[in-house]
């Protein structure tokens, strides 16, 4: 449902689940597909240093869309890539 609202560019704002830290990580829809959203390694808000997130790392997000609505879903990563730069794939 929320990859139809995923639109490339779109800037996504992440929290690791089930971690003792409040960090919060922000990244960028960069492709999506029809059962899939790839986004930018994220990186930390408040240091800028880029995460290290390993397949299957819970994951909370959170986005808004054009209209200025709010959504959150819960995902994992599924697989990491190296396209030029370091990239994520969530389902």
């Amino acid at each position: 449902m929320f990859a139809v609202l995923l639109t490339i560019g779109t800037i996504l704002i992440i929290d690791k689940d089930f971690t003792k830290d409040s960090e919060k990580f922000k990244s960028k829809v960069i492709d999506t597909g029809k059962d899939y959203v790839m986004i930018d390694y994220p990186t930390n808000i408040e240091t800028g240093k880029t995460a290290f997130i390993i397949d299957g790392t819970q994951l909370l997000i959170k986005f808004v869309d054009v209209l200025r609505m709010e959504y959150a879903f819960r995902t994992e990563v599924s697989g990491r890539f190296m396209k030029g730069h370091p990239i994520l794939k969530l389902p």
